[in-house]
């Protein structure tokens, strides 16, 4: 009989001893940030992704290729809610218009582009033409360039 109550006190101890260690991180996390208790309010934000964009790239008159893009758009959520319908449409056109009037930005040599400036841009004319300030940031997802030669389509591919 000893034995059993052995291990019920055992069984009570280890719960106990459990529950008052999830309460004290618990209590050191709200100490170190004490902003996230509440008192400070956070805008809530979500992740808008629309469609991805194909934007031919025209050099000495002709189209060379295809850069595809799929960008994410961190939005306030309230200011999606008063805008009154999807923005979708608009930040793909918004992205269209990015890539095919940047300038600088040629995706046919290899080297390394200025994303950021290309991002921090889009997000400021969106905010600008959409009235509101609604993104917060612009996140480049994927980048593709395709040349004409590889499009699907194009002279001398297989045709179906």
């Amino acid at each position: 009989m000893t034995v059993i109550l052995k291990i019920v006190a055992l069984a009570l101890w280890l719960c106990a001893s459990v529950v008052a260690s999830g309460y004290a991180v618990v209590a050191w996390q709200l100490a170190q940030n004490p902003g996230s208790n509440g008192t400070e309010a956070k805008k809530a934000t979500d992740y808008v992704k629309p469609r991805s964009v194909s934007v031919p790239v025209i050099l000495n008159g002709s189209i060379q290729g295809y850069v595809i893009a799929q960008f994410v758009f961190r939005v306030d959520v309230a200011a999606v809610k008063s805008f009154g319908q999807k923005p979708d449409p608009i930040f793909a056109d918004e992205a269209f218009r990015s890539l095919y009037a940047v300038e600088g930005l040629d995706l046919t040599n290899l080297r390394k582009q200025d994303i950021a400036a290309l991002t921090k841009d889009m997000a400021a004319r969106l905010n600008k033409r959409l009235g509101l300030e609604m993104v917060r940031e612009v996140l480049l997802q994927e980048l593709n360039y395709v040349a004409r030669e590889e499009a699907r389509g194009a002279k001398g591919s297989a045709a179906r």
